[in-house]
């Protein structure tokens, strides 16, 4: 069954059309406006497969800057597909290649400039980053490369963040099924602001909304072509609705990145260049702020200060007597009149009430009085 699902959840552009960045030069660490990522795997060697120049020629014209493939790119040849890659400019400054079961870890790693197969790959000074899982290695919580991507999903300042894995977390029955780590990983990623989950080795096209993460399918190099790409035969993942799917014409994913905000618009496009399927994912807008009392500033951004507040405490009073600076302008006891010789101070102390008469008005003591519960220091005027 050839299975083509559009669900409204997701708005669908219709418009075809192509993206043009001011500079096509790639460069990976200068920061442009926007950044145009083109995704595909299950790729192969355009001496087997002539039709995957084709689709390369279809993603160039999109002006892309860098080159995200979900693994599974040596059927025949690993050389002939990594030098089409260099050829178009392509290598490891402006690339991702996850290693996928039909490839070398030697060779995915020599070419991505890694020490492993799985780690991180940044782009345009940390702007950009994607955590390249090995998916036919374990991925256990005891393994290093768990414990590596937890670190990273947890810690990294980068304004996208993607993980890419040939064998999927998410995928609707095909040909080959889920790798059985959704529950492991799904809670990280969700937590900590992953943009995409980027998946292959099913080839086809697929895509889901789990918890606000896009996890997609993009199997549609040319390894396979047309009626042999793998039947999609179920509409969900879980509980989890399919939201398009396709298994029926090689085709690839264009993403486009702001660089200015966080938003990213991904099309989906048949090797014609016609469009099938669109989505776009927006920074949630956070909450406002709670407004701080006293502090004179809008802090929940509604044009109003201090909305709501109590109001502000009446200044302090000088209390005349006391040797004390009350109203915290540095001087003591100023603006009191002179005071009456034996003038009696009244101070309650528990239970009784402490009767002070200053005997000399013009020097400061302290006068400890004994009363019924407790003792009462007076200072004297």
């Amino acid at each position: 069954m050839i299975l083509l699902t559009t669900f409204m959840a997701v708005t669908l552009i219709l418009s075809v059309g192509t993206f043009a960045l001011q500079n096509q030069n790639i460069n990976a660490q200068q920061v442009p406006s926007k950044v145009v990522i083109g995704v595909v795997g299950d790729i192969d060697c355009k001496t087997d497969r002539p039709k995957q120049t084709t689709q390369y020629n279809a993603m160039k014209s999109f002006l892309i800057q860098l080159f995200f493939v979900p693994g599974d790119y040596a059927y025949n040849g690993a050389s002939c597909v990594l030098n089409d890659l260099t050829a178009r400019g392509f290598k490891a400054n402006n690339s991702a290649i996850a290693d996928g079961n039909h490839d070398s870890c030697d060779t995915t790693k020599n070419f991505m400039k890694m020490s492993n197969c799985w780690g991180v790959k940044s782009f345009f000074n940390g702007k950009i980053e994607a955590f390249l899982l090995q998916g036919d290695t374990s991925l256990s919580t005891t393994s290093n490369q768990y414990k590596a991507f937890k670190t990273w999903a947890e810690t990294s300042k980068a304004m996208y963040k993607f993980v890419i894995i040939h064998q999927p977390f998410v995928t609707a029955r095909s040909e080959h099924g889920a790798n059985g780590f959704f529950e492991t990983y799904h809670p990280i990623i969700a937590k900590n602001n992953v943009s995409m989950v980027l998946q292959a080795h099913n080839h086809n096209e697929q895509v889901f909304k789990i918890d606000g993460v896009y996890y997609t399918i993009s199997g549609r190099g040319h390894h396979d072509e047309g009626s042999n790409l793998y039947e999609i035969d179920g509409n969900s993942f879980k509980t989890y609705p399919l939201l398009f799917g396709n298994d029926s014409v090689n085709g690839f994913m264009i993403l486009t990145l702001d660089m200015t905000k966080k938003h990213i618009k991904a099309d989906i496009y048949t090797d014609a260049k016609s469009k099938q399927y669109s989505f776009e994912i927006t920074a949630p807008i956070p909450p406002p702020a709670n407004e701080v009392c006293g502090n004179g500033i809008d802090d929940n951004g509604n044009g109003q200060i201090d909305e709501n507040c109590p109001p502000p405490p009446p200044p302090p009073v000088e209390i005349c007597g006391n040797d004390i600076d009350d109203d915290l302008d540095g001087l003591i006891d100023e603006d009191c009149g002179p005071t009456t010789v034996n003038q009696t101070f009244s101070v309650p102390v528990g239970n009784g009430t402490a009767i002070f008469a200053p005997a000399n008005q013009n020097q400061s003591a302290n006068v400890t009085v004994a009363v019924d519960a407790g003792i009462a220091i007076l200072p004297k005027p």
